[in-house]
C-alpha cells in the first residue's frame, strides 16, 4: 500500500511528470548517513548501549539525516530510534526470522521528504526472499533493507542498506552482487547503497560497485578509519563503512564523524560516515 505521501505525490504531479522517473523539479540536497551502533546486548563492559544510547542518538540529531542507514541494530534499539526520530519511517526486519529476531539492517527516512513507493528486505542468499537462508561461506544471515521512493520535489531514488559478512570474502562479494543486480533491475531510478560492508575501498565488494557504476564516498582528508574496536583516538585504518551513489548523483560531502560521548569515549565501535548528495539537472 502507498503511503499517504506518496499517494499525494502521484495525485499532484503532471502527465509530463509521471512519463519521466528521472524528472526533478529542483535539485535539492540530501543528507544520507551509515552507521553500525553496535548490538544492545553486547557485552560491552563501559561502552554497554545504556551507556551510550543517548549520545549515539544526539550525533544523529547533529547531522540530521533525510536517510540514514543502521547495522547491527536489535528490535529494541530500533523502537529507541524510531521514538528519537518520530520524523521518520523505518523500513526493515530482524535477519533471523524476518520479523524481530536479530540484527537489522534498518532504513531510516524523512517523512516529509519521501514518500514509501514500495520497500523491503532481502537475504544475501540463494533464496533472498527466505527470512534466515545465508550464502556462500556467511557464518550468519546477511541482509540488506531497499526502499523506492518518491521525492517531494519530483522523481523516485531506490535506497539500500546493508550489513556484510565480517569473516567470508566469498559473502561479502555475493552481496555486493546481488545488490547491484537488484539495483539494475531499477536502472531507470537514481540509487543510493550504504552501510558496514567490512570491505576496504580496493578490496572486490567494493571494487565490482565501482566497475557497476557506483561512486564510493571519501572525505577529502583522513583519517579515513571508520571501525574504531572502542578505540575512539585510532587514525590508522581505513573506511569499511560508506555511502555508494549510482552517475546521477553529484557527492557534494563525505564527512567521518568522530565525536565522543561526555566520558570521552566512542557512541560505537565505528564512526559513522556522512554524506551530502544533490541529483544532476536532467535537463
Amino acid at each position: 500500500m502507498l503511503s499517504l505521501l506518496a499517494s499525494a505525490l502521484i495525485m499532484s504531479q503532471s502527465p509530463d511528470s509521471q512519463n519521466s522517473d528521472s524528472q526533478r523539479s529542483e535539485a535539492l540536497p540530501i543528507t544520507a548517513m551509515t552507521y553500525n551502533i553496535r548490538y544492545g546486548t553486547a557485552p560491552d563492559g563501559e561502552d554497554a548501549w545504556p551507556n551510550r544510547r543517548e549520545a549515539l542518538i544526539e550525533l544523529i540529531r547533529k547531522h540530521d539525516p533525510d536517510l540514514f542507514g543502521v547495522q547491527e541494530a536489535q528490535a529494541s534499539q530500533v523502537d529507541e530510534l524510531r521514538q528519537a526520530f518520530r520524523t521518520h519511517a523505518v523500513v526493515g526486519v530482524g535477519r533471523d526470522d524476518g520479523l524481530r529476531k536479530g540484527e537489522y539492517s534498518a532504513l531510516f527516512y524523512r517523512r516529509s521528504r519521501f514518500g514509501l513507493r514500495e520497500g523491503g528486505t532481502r537475504w544475501i542468499s540463494a533464496t533472498p526472499e527466505v527470512p534466515g537462508s545465508m550464502g556462500g561461506t556467511a557464518r550468519f544471515p546477511r541482509i540488506f533493507s531497499w526502499g523506492e521512493f518518491f521525492l517531494a520535489e519530483g522523481g523516485r531514488i531506490l535506497v539500500l542498506n546493508a550489513h556484510l559478512d565480517h569473516e567470508s570474502q566469498e559473502a561479502r562479494l555475493l552481496g555486493a552482487t546481488q545488490m547491484a543486480e537488484f539495483a539494475q533491475e531499477r536502472a531507470s531510478v537514481p540509487s543510493v547503497i550504504m552501510g558496514d560492508f567490512n570491505s576496504y575501498p580496493d578490496d572486490e565488494p567494493i571494487s565490482h560497485l565501482r566497475k557497476a557504476g557506483w561512486q564510493v564516498s571519501r572525505p577529502q582528508a583522513g583519517p579515513f578509519v571508520t571501525f574504531n574496536g572502542w578505540k575512539p583516538d585510532i587514525t590508522e585504518g581505513d573506511m569499511i563503512d560508506f555511502v555508494l551513489a549510482s552517475r546521477e548523483w553529484s557527492m557534494v560531502e563525505t564527512t567521518i564523524d568522530r565525536s565522543l560521548t561526555p566520558a570521552g569515549r566512542a557512541p560505537s565501535d565505528h564512526f559513522p560516515v556522512i554524506v551530502k548528495l544533490r541529483l544532476n539537472s536532467s535537463d
